[in-house]
């Protein structure tokens, strides 16, 4: 992905006065939660007011399913089998068993993404009626495209992607497999390498269709540099921003 760090015309600062809304993505081990506490106290410096919510998972998520998703368990099994990275294994003719599967997969993207729509929208107007400058959910949209890796082009997908144009700016959190291994400490290299994969390859999507998309790598910078460089962002127009656009 090559760097570029001016953003197109369609970003607003907060000082255009405009209420920014950002979502923090990326695998297990990036540093999502840790960017959002030094981005809420480095906004909390310059008097704005940060409204923070969770941007991943349904209520089925947080009853049955494993942390890391349906995707993920079929990730690490496509992983331990040497299969090559990209999208998950699929037979040609399947039976019935994987259609109700796929079926299934399918209802739970967009239950997905219909909570997330409604949480964003109730993140909203709090916001609104706190005067909050900033909408930040910890993780968002880019997560579950990853998470449940739709076909290009399909109702969940495109209803995935309408949930993207809704954010103001994507921050996509990326380090080596190995070191979110040793971060995370529940899922292994393998594993982690797929989603690595996964979410690059939905932020270039997202990016090619008009939204704003960044990405940061969390093994080369600190975390309080990081918020530093998201706040002035936020609060001004960017200019030598040190983070990596997604390609368009």
């Amino acid at each position: 992905m090559p760097a570029r760090t001016r953003l197109t015309s369609r970003w607003r600062p907060i000082t255009a006065g405009h209420r920014s809304v950002v979502a923090v993505c990326g695998p297990d081990g990036a540093g999502k939660s840790t960017l959002v506490r030094k981005l809420r106290d480095r906004l909390a410096d310059e008097g704005l007011v940060m409204r923070l919510g969770y941007g991943y998972g349904c209520f089925l998520c947080r009853r049955i399913d494993r942390p890391s998703g349906v995707a993920g368990a079929a990730a690490a099994r496509s992983a331990a089998r040497g299969d090559v990275v990209g999208r998950l294994p699929r037979s040609p003719v399947p039976t019935w068993r994987e259609r109700v599967l796929r079926l299934l997969h399918t209802v739970h993207g967009n239950v997905d993404a219909y909570e997330l729509a409604l949480r964003l929208m109730l993140l909203r107007l709090a916001a609104l009626i706190n005067t909050s400058a900033v909408v930040v959910t910890d993780r968002g949209p880019l997560d579950g495209l990853a998470k449940h890796d739709p076909r290009p082009g399909s109702v969940l997908a495109r209803r995935y992607l309408r949930m993207v144009s809704r954010y103001d700016l994507i921050v996509l959190l990326d380090a080596p497999a190995d070191l979110l291994a040793r971060r995370d400490g529940e899922h292994g290299p393998d594993e982690l390498e797929y989603w690595r994969v996964l979410y690059r390859r939905w932020a270039e999507l997202a990016a090619a269709a008009g939204n704003e998309v960044v990405l940061v790598d969390t093994a080369a910078r600190a975390s309080e540099s990081i918020a530093d460089d998201l706040c002035r962002m936020l609060t001004s127009p960017p200019t030598g921003i040190a983070v990596t656009r997604a390609r368009s």
